[in-house]
């Protein structure tokens, strides 16, 4: 059959468009930046080294993940299907668009789960003072250490508390000055108590595989309702909207969204002749530059609260994967109105969470 030049009017007759060319930049930038670019990209970028890690993760995302997000763009452009029908064009590799399609599911379940923490979050953060501010909640141990003072819990029995008073009196103004010094021990190890809120609170942890312990209701219903709200989006239906090189390129496909199938499917609705380049490095560099500028948040934290405790960074959070539940909670209880800036960021965090989906 020989080729020939399609008109503007013919491009759209086979499948749908995008209203205008801001709701395809818009849509896959929502699928693209999300949770793995705010709450995955620190914890990795922290396990591998830091600053370090850059360098192959920069690499990786110039070699691997840039041409692979153009080739997927530029596929689904071209023949204007989704996943499960691009891969039509050879027998062999049609179950690969299957297995796309199961990845993506998988991962509405995973980000349920997160977006059930982020809605756990944002009904505590009503509370004045933030729970995770203090040491004084029936979940903190004796350890915990907090913004607010940082001073010993006298209601421990295991901390000792040592303190020498220094007054000077200034009969002339009739006022006086005290200098006050407090030494606080403990036995073990300090916690931040945003991170024992995380652990004890948000995630009841157990102390091992042996001990299951009990259904943490806040969260089920948290998970329950994130799922009302997916599916009612359902519903109303979509319309415009070495170990570390090994980390690294998992981290760039990850943050990205490529090889899952969905980029297929946005790009499937462009215009025939669209420009798949130019929005392809548009949509990385706004993608990878999220993730180093929340990279660049956290470790800022990091870095003043281990400034702060006088401990080492590595000390400061050992909640893994948790790191941003941790971190920028931790960032936000610092700001005048924290209550309204921690609404808002978990409100945003949400959004992006579901837009992910």
């Amino acid at each position: 059959m020989p080729l020939r030049k399609t008109t503007t009017v013919e491009e759209g007759l086979n499948r749908g468009q995008w209203t205008n060319k801001m709701d395809y930049i818009l849509s896959v930038m929502g699928w693209s930046v999300g949770l793995g670019n705010l709450w995955r990209f620190p914890y990795v970028c922290m396990k591998n080294g830091g600053g370090a890690f850059l360098i192959p993760y920069i690499v990786c995302l110039v070699t691997f993940s840039l041409p692979i997000f153009f080739l997927e763009a530029s596929v689904g452009q071209f023949l204007g299907k989704g996943c499960t029908n691009v891969f039509n064009v050879c027998l062999l590799l049609k179950g690969v668009g299957y297995s796309m399609t199961t990845v993506i599911f998988l991962y509405g379940v995973i980000y349920t789960i997160i977006n059930a923490w982020i809605l756990y979050y944002i009904g505590h953060s009503f509370v004045s003072p933030l729970p995770w501010t203090t040491c004084d909640n029936e979940w903190n141990s004796p350890n915990c250490i907090s913004h607010q003072g940082y001073k010993c819990q006298s209601k421990y029995q295991n901390m000792t508390r040592n303190e020498t008073d220094d007054v000077t009196s200034y009969k002339q103004y009739n006022a006086s000055s005290v200098n006050t010094t407090v030494v606080c021990t403990t036995h073990g190890s300090w916690i931040t108590s945003p991170e024992e809120f995380w652990r004890e609170n948000v995630l009841q942890m157990s102390s091992g595989i042996s001990e299951l312990g009990t259904i943490n209701w806040k969260l089920m219903l948290c998970f329950f309702f994130i799922w009302l709200v997916v599916g009612l989006c359902v519903i109303k239906g979509v319309k415009s909207i070495g170990k570390v090189w090994v980390a690294a390129a998992i981290q760039v496909f990850y943050s990205l969204g490529i090889s899952n199938g969905a980029l297929y499917a946005f790009s499937s609705f462009n215009k025939f002749h669209n420009n798949t380049l130019r929005d392809t490095c548009i949509l990385t560099f706004v993608c990878e530059g999220s993730s180093i500028l929340a990279g660049a948040v956290i470790f800022s934290v990091l870095g003043y609260l281990a400034k702060k405790y006088s401990i080492p960074i590595e000390d400061v959070v050992k909640s893994g994967p948790g790191l941003g539940f941790v971190a920028y909670p931790e960032a936000l209880a610092h700001l005048p109105g924290q209550n309204i800036w921690t609404i808002l960021f978990f409100i945003m965090l949400l959004s992006l969470a579901l837009d992910s989906r």
